[in-house]
C-alpha cells in the first residue's frame, strides 16, 4: 500500500510486483493483496500485479482481483456458496 501512496499518479498503467516474507518464520509468503489493497490498485490504475509463487511469476488483473474480493464479501453476507471466477469475468 505504501508503494502506491508514494507513487501517486506515476503508478498509472504500471505493473506492481509483490514478493513478501512471513515475519515469524522468514519463509516466502504467497498471499494475494487484501480487499483494501486491491481497491487501491484499481483506483491507482495499475494495469497488472505480478505475484511471486512457488511455480514462478503469476500476473493478475487488479480489477478482477477486486471483483473476487467483493464476490466473497457478498457471499459471506448472503449465505450463498462462493464460485471462483475464471479470470475472464465469467463464472
Amino acid at each position: 500500500m505504501n508503494a502506491l501512496l508514494q507513487a501517486g499518479r506515476a503508478a498509472t498503467g504500471c505493473t506492481l510486483y509483490l514478493a513478501g516474507f512471513k515475519r515469524s518464520t522468514g519463509t516466502p509468503s504467497y498471499d494475494l493483496p487484501c480487499l483494501m489493497c486491491s481497491k487501491m490498485l484499481v483506483n491507482a490504475s495499475v494495469s497488472k500485479v505480478g505475484i511471486k509463487t512457488p511455480e514462478g511469476l503469476r500476473e493478475l488483473d487488479p480489477k478482477e482481483l477486486y471483483r473476487q474480493h467483493l464476490d466473497r464479501v457478498i457471499v459471506k453476507f448472503s449465505g450463498k456458496e462462493y464460485t471462483q471466477r475464471d479470470g475472464t469475468g465469467t463464472q
